[in-house]
């Protein structure tokens, strides 16, 4: 069964999003599908570390999104991340630092 689930971007909201993760085996989030986010995930990196390497828009929301996420693999769930448009953003954000 695949269950479609969009949430607005709150803290107040991730406690839902949580509970229905946690019965299925697979979670495919909206996530830049980077280096950096894997090796968040697989626990090699901090979220510090990764907050240097994603763009985001609140901090907050972030760390407990992306907390939920490695909770979620921590419980056996596995999480694939997939965002064409965040890769490309990421690429395009890369190579304009690296021309400065």
């Amino acid at each position: 069964m695949i269950s479609i689930v969009l949430t607005p971007s709150g803290i107040e909201y991730i406690k839902y999003l949580r509970e229905i993760a946690h019965h299925y085996d697979t979670f495919i989030a909206e996530i830049p599908n980077v280096d950096g986010v894997r090796r968040y995930l697989n626990g090699e990196i901090d979220l510090d570390q990764l907050l240097y390497e994603i763009e985001y828009f609140d901090a907050n929301y972030t760390r407990e999104f992306y907390g939920m996420l490695r909770g979620l693999i921590n419980n056996g769930v596995d999480v694939v991340p997939i965002d064409p448009y965040g890769s490309i953003s990421m690429r395009i954000r890369v190579r304009a630092y690296l021309m400065i």
